[in-house]
């Protein structure tokens, strides 16, 4: 195994509790009745859904070009690998 395989990354738990807290404030916020619907017109919960949408596609094809530049200078095969799957799920 290369060296940088067997460094560990030790997150303090500050950051743990706190990604774990915004995880689940939506689930509480829903648990308690606050909407995140837009009911006023539907046209504009399409348009949201679209530019969310497209918001995903644009950051899948930066993910993948910068995971194919990586590898242009890293030569590492795993880098690709992941840009690629994270692409394709992001253009589905």
């Amino acid at each position: 195994m290369s060296s940088t395989l067997k460094q560990r990354v030790d997150l303090p738990d500050s950051v743990i509790l706190g990604i774990a807290a915004v995880c689940a404030v939506p689930c509480l916020f829903n648990l308690f009745g606050v909407s995140f619907s837009m009911s006023e017109d539907p046209v504009t919960g399409q348009l949201v859904h679209t530019m969310l949408e497209w918001t995903g596609v644009s950051i899948a094809m930066l993910t993948v070009t910068l995971a194919l530049l990586h590898y242009s200078i890293t030569h590492d095969l795993a880098t690709p690998i992941i840009g690629l799957a994270l692409f394709f799920a992001g253009s589905m």
